[in-house]
């Protein structure tokens, strides 16, 4: 059997979630070396949907949090996610700002936070929970709109919390 058989490849290919990144890099480019389509597009794709680069470490966790939620409601997977990884008090404080001011606009929300990486506390209470969330994280303009409903029509961005999110921090009594 080649080192390069479909069955191998296969095997590669199921073993991607649990791959950190660096390792992950190199299947890319040794696939495309090598002309094996499967194991590129699985590769490219998987690094593609991680918010961030993992470790074999991170990966095997977030991995094993995405089997728990397989067959979850996006409601059940979010507070799975925060249940997994509690809330940190920059976390909270945003979303209990949101929570509390549906609507509440960028500056508005920047300036009640009193830091400037408000936004990036919105991603990071995605990309930190990724395995949990994973299954709704495909198709998304960004990983936080699972969380945080967007409203760019006009003027400054305004935030509210999906349904989901509202229904399941209400569950954990985070607002």
């Amino acid at each position: 059997m080649s080192v390069f058989s479909p069955a191998n490849v296969a095997r590669a290919i199921e073993r991607i979630p649990r791959t950190d990144a660096a390792t992950l890099r190199k299947w890319l480019d040794l696939g495309r070396r090598e002309k094996l389509d499967p194991l590129v597009a699985a590769c490219a794709r998987e690094l593609e949907l991680r918010p961030v680069d993992l470790t074999a470490d991170e990966a095997a966790k977030h991995a094993d949090w995405s089997e728990g939620t397989r067959d979850m409601s996006l409601r059940s997977a979010i507070e799975y996610a925060f249940t997994q990884l509690s809330p940190r008090d920059y976390e909270l404080s945003v979303i209990e700002i949101i929570a509390r001011r549906p609507g509440v606009t960028y500056p508005e929300l920047v300036s009640s936070h009193r830091k400037r990486d408000a936004a990036l506390i919105l991603g990071h209470c995605v990309y930190d929970r990724f395995g949990c969330l994973r299954h709704w994280a495909e198709g998304q303009r960004r990983m936080s709109d699972i969380l945080f409903a967007r409203d760019e029509s006009g003027g400054p961005v305004r935030y509210g919390l999906t349904e989901e999110a509202r229904a399941a921090f209400a569950a954990l009594g985070m607002i």
